[in-house]
């Protein structure tokens, strides 16, 4: 089962936070940390939008998504 990604999130913006405190210490300003940060943004973005792929999202699909993401969160009885 898969869930709903927010522990992948924060991780993910933990690594960013990190590198961009290394960079700072480094003497980099702010600004170009945040310009480089927004790239990425968009350009994952990008990516993403090229690799979607279009699903009628029909009462099924939508409850399989809800009870996958719940599951991670609370036991599966309470769930389903």
């Amino acid at each position: 089962s898969a869930g709903d990604g927010s522990t992948s999130a924060v991780l993910l913006v933990g690594e960013i936070l990190k590198q961009a405190e290394l960079y700072l210490g480094q003497g980099v300003h702010p600004r170009l940390l945040v310009e480089g940060i927004d790239k990425a943004r968009d350009r994952t973005k990008l990516f993403l939008r090229n690799y979607a792929v279009e699903r009628e999202a029909d009462r099924a699909m939508l409850s399989d998504l809800t009870r996958s993401a719940l599951r991670t969160k609370l036991p599966a009885e309470q769930a389903d």
